[in-house]
């Protein structure tokens, strides 16, 4: 018969916690079992300070002191016994090269014995952030609870939204721009570039015709373009991931923005990094003939061809 054996340290300024002696005797895969300790890689779960990171990287992605994965963990009395994990958001693996697609919220697999005794494991990751709570059930039930963030590095998706796509010149345009990873949560501190052409009637109020914001903690930007023509005018306000690449195909830098389909997991999709508005400046007569601006980079799509009704630019 085994037994969890104990451990003791000369470190007294951080002791881990001595494991409990449990007896391991073999069980059946229709009984649940007692659980004990419940365990975040190794420590205890109420001594667990270790923040989560949503995963940008597949599961390897995130700092040492913000994995994006942790190995959740419970001594059982018995062998071959069921054990059921679940999370109220995010998913559970039973195996770190588990596929993506196949982790769930909920999962139930069977206590093992080694050297040390019996126990139950599956690996966790969150994909919101904010707290995630990880009850685990068999004969007994235990529960803990972690705070989850994200990383700048993480920003894959953009949108964009201007406040009216048609304005009498000498009035403002308000941009928000707004970055999140790609599981959907904001991310802050993402650089994004919101231009227009240099030819376009419109301008920051230091002159200039493109900016590169920050997104703040909500994962947003807010930008004020300044309008100024003698003839109706129609462009494109363009909003773009600053240096895309990948990891993939980068290791150097970390940037989702330039990520292809399946990256940075499989079921990924796209990411939308560049996008494009189109904006009417009005200046009555309203039968004013219509101008259309190029981008400063000549990108195929920032210009708007044929002629254009002053009206035709609204959402």
């Amino acid at each position: 018969m085994a037994s969890c054996s104990s451990t003791t340290t000369d470190d007294a300024t951080n002791p881990p916690e001595p494991t409990p002696s449990i007896d391991c005797t073999p069980g059946a895969e229709d009984r649940p079992t007692q659980i004990s300790r419940l365990t975040l890689d190794g420590v205890t779960a109420d001594t667990f300070a270790t923040t989560l990171t949503v995963p940008f990287d597949g599961l390897a992605g995130g700092p040492l002191d913000r994995p994006s994965v942790v190995r959740a963990a419970v001594v059982t009395d018995e062998s071959g016994s069921p054990v059921t994990f679940r999370t109220d958001t995010g998913g559970v693996i039973a195996d770190r090269g588990a596929d993506w697609l196949s982790a769930g919220r909920e999962i139930t697999v069977t206590s093992t014995q080694d050297e040390s005794g019996c126990s139950a494991a599956v690996y966790l990751f969150g994909t919101r952030t904010g707290p995630l709570t990880l009850d685990v059930e068999s004969d007994g039930a235990l529960s803990t609870t972690l705070d989850v963030v994200n990383a700048s590095a993480a920003a894959r998706n953009l949108s964009m939204d201007v406040g009216d796509t048609e304005v009498i010149s000498g009035e403002e345009i308000d941009i928000t721009v707004t970055a999140t990873d790609v599981f959907g949560n904001p991310v802050a501190g993402s650089n994004v570039v919101v231009s227009v052409p240099s030819q376009a009637p419109a301008r920051y109020p230091n002159g200039s015709n493109r900016a590169i914001v920050l997104t703040d903690e909500d994962g947003q930007a807010q930008v004020r373009l300044l309008t100024s023509t003698n003839r109706t005018r129609v462009f494109n306000i363009r909003a773009r991931g600053v240096d895309p690449r990948c990891t993939g195909s980068n290791q150097s830098a970390v940037n989702q923005y330039g990520c292809t389909i399946d990256e940075p997991f499989i079921g990924a999709g796209e990411p939308v990094a560049d996008l494009r508005i189109p904006v009417t400046v009005l200046q009555p007569p309203a039968d004013d003939a219509v101008e259309n601006d190029a981008a400063d980079d000549a990108v195929p799509g920032d210009e708007i061809e044929g002629e254009v009704s002053p009206r035709s630019a609204r959402r």
